[in-house]
């Protein structure tokens, strides 16, 4: 989405780091890094990527390192909604009710894996209980 205009230019504005592939890994995390430990804010989607159903997938572990090294804490947010808003399932734009739920902060472990576990499992939580009601 990223390459093309208009997208570019939004990627310009709003410095969005683009990840996924080995050739941006590396400049991604170490950009992320050096972010985090100015005392910049920074968006991160530990997943790497939108949600298509809504459900929670695997954290990449990059963002893992990126927490246990800068000991920055890190703010949940699950934002839910935005499938029906603008995705492959759904091409185009549609109006659609968007809903963001904050956390309460995390900070990273001396354990990557169980950091990641602590995110994954309070988001998670989160959407069963929200389809619960």
């Amino acid at each position: 989405y990223f390459d093309k205009f208009p997208y570019s230019l939004v990627r310009k504005i709003c410095g969005i780091i683009l990840t996924g592939t080995r050739d941006t890994a590396l400049k991604s995390l170490k950009y992320s890094y050096e972010v985090l430990t100015s005392g910049r804010i920074m968006c991160v989607f530990p997943e790497g990527k939108r949600s298509i159903d809504g459900n929670i997938s695997e954290p990449k572990k990059g963002i893992g390192y990126v927490a246990k090294l800068s000991n920055a804490p890190f703010l949940p947010v699950y934002i839910s909604g935005t499938e029906f808003l603008y995705s492959r399932m759904h091409p185009g734009f549609h109006l659609a009710k968007v809903k963001v739920k904050i956390f309460p902060v995390i900070y990273s472990e001396s354990n990557i894996e169980k950091f990641l576990l602590k995110w994954k499992k309070m988001l998670q939580a989160h959407i069963d209980e929200s389809r619960c009601l």
